[in-house]
């Protein structure tokens, strides 16, 4: 994780750092951490690898269940972006 917040202090664009920063912090359980940097590379860039920021972050919904207030948050945000 540090390399990965090195590339970003150099680069906050770099859209690979922030992918796989929050994938590493969804595999410690940091799910607010990665739920945000998710989002935000969506919302900077919707194309990112033929949209997977939002497609991990429906995964993190299904994986949370509905009933997590950060599920009822994010997708609110989701939403949002969407429309």
């Amino acid at each position: 994780m540090a390399d990965l917040k090195a590339r970003l202090a150099q680069n906050p664009q770099d859209d690979e750092a922030v992918y796989q920063l929050a994938v590493q912090q969804l595999s410690r359980q940091q799910y607010e951490a990665a739920l945000e940097g998710l989002l935000k590379l969506f919302i900077r860039n919707r194309g990112y690898s033929e949209g997977l920021p939002h497609k991990t972050l429906l995964q993190v919904f299904d994986l949370l269940g509905n009933d997590h207030p950060l599920v009822t948050t994010y997708r609110r945000r989701l939403f949002a972006a969407l429309y």
